[in-house]
């Protein structure tokens, strides 16, 4: 049987990063499309935007998305059962209950896709200037980009929102059946579900009998009630989802190449990991006799809890160091260094050691006495990941470390 640990995908020196397979209900959503919004926030196309503010706005907008693929992805997986329970019956059509909720997850989908141009309208505004709270209300919204006339808003006349121009017909037909949705409700849900090429005249035209039916365009304008629709042309939520998310996502691919911001390539995050794991950071004790920083360590809670070297433990919390495997294949246990360490290897101009102090004690009247597993130099330990113990160098099922983080 083989080790059940498992390696670490991604690292950097505070923290261990881990691919796990996702829960099989769940879809994977995470995509390089959402990580290139989040990368927006590292351009210098947005100078002089406070680093602060630009985060916020691209971090909201790689997340917008990801809700909107999660909603769209949903509805497949709802429809795809639809079908399932269909053919197991070995029935053209059934009046399923359940086909209510590849509604619910449309309208989720659409509601965030919206939302989305919305926060990427705002963005542009912000990378050009406009700080007018008023501007970036009545000026800048998403309907003003795609609705105003160029010739006379002038101040839109730019790459970026013509580049979002270039798809008017899918921003047009997610904002209608968007508004429907989130603002004026929809039609009784109890209904037939009614798989793709079922065209039976009488299907295709009864809004009661088809719930995956949309109301035709012309019949939703100018906000009609239920009572008011018509279903003649035959148009399914399927195609208006994809349609709309489709066009969503070339509008976020097309702003971006305006602003010069490549996609990631494959195999950076959030291709590496889907789970990260904050490391324990061992608070760091001066001990002059052997002119080094140590890090204790201990082999169980109880023998922490009974180590008295610190002065307080208010802020330090007792915490279990990870045991994973690294490469070569070797099962280790992973820690990070403190901001209080690495701001004494700033302020102490000389050559500072390091002391892996296992099971430290601290008799009375005698000092702290440990026998050290390891030792060097700070500045050779610090590197891009983060420092480990092998697990047959000190013996021990697990460590633990009073943490300051």
């Amino acid at each position: 049987m083989g080790d059940p640990l498992i390696y670490p995908t991604w690292y950097n020196p505070v923290s261990l990063g881990f691919k796990l397979p996702l829960p099989t209900h769940l879809p994977p959503v995470e995509t390089q499309r959402a990580a290139r919004l989040r990368f927006l926030a590292d351009s210098t196309v947005f100078q002089p935007m406070p680093k602060e503010e630009l985060e916020g706005l691209c971090y909201s907008l790689a997340l917008t998305l990801t809700r909107a693929e999660y909603h769209e992805a949903r509805f497949g997986q709802v429809v795809a059962h639809l079908e399932e329970r269909r053919v197991g019956l070995q029935t053209a059509f059934t009046w399923d209950l359940q086909a209510k909720y590849a509604v619910f997850e449309a309208a989720a989908a659409l509601g965030a896709a919206r939302q989305l141009l919305d926060e990427l309208a705002h963005l542009i505004a912000r990378r050009h200037g406009v700080s007018s709270a008023k501007k970036l209300k009545n000026q800048w919204s998403a309907n003003e980009l795609f609705d105003a006339d160029l010739s006379v808003e002038t101040d839109l006349a730019i790459a970026e929102v013509n580049a979002l121009r270039k798809h008017l017909k899918a921003y047009k037909t997610l904002n209608l059946y968007r508004n429907v949705l989130i603002h004026r409700g929809w039609r009784d849900l109890f209904g037939k579900y009614v798989p793709r090429g079922f065209q039976e005249k009488t299907e295709r035209t009864d809004p009661s009998r088809d719930v995956l039916l949309v109301p035709d365009r012309k019949s939703i304008e100018g906000f009609k009630k239920q009572h008011e629709w018509t279903f003649k042309d035959g148009d399914r939520l399927e195609d208006v989802l994809v349609g709309s998310l489709d066009g969503v996502r070339a509008m976020v691919d097309d702003v971006c190449d305006v602003w010069g911001v490549p996609e990631p390539k494959p195999g950076t995050h959030p291709d590496l990991c889907n789970l990260m794991l904050p490391l324990p950071a061992p608070a760091p004790l001066s001990y002059s006799v052997r002119d080094a920083i140590v890090l204790p360590f201990f082999t169980s809670e109880s023998a922490a809890k009974q180590f008295a070297a610190y002065p307080t433990r208010r802020h330090l919390r007792l915490a279990r160091l990870p045991l994973v495997m690294s490469a070569p294949p070797e099962r280790v246990m992973a820690f990070a260094f403190s901001a209080e360490l690495l701001r004494r290897l700033v302020a102490i101009q000389k050559r500072h050691y390091v002391e892996i102090a296992i099971d430290a004690v601290t008799p009375p009247g005698e000092g702290l006495q440990y026998e050290a597993a390891s030792r060097g130099l700070l500045t050779d330990l610090i590197t891009g990941e983060p420092p480990m113990i092998r697990q047959d160098v000190v013996d021990a099922g697990a460590l633990f470390c009073w943490s300051a983080v």
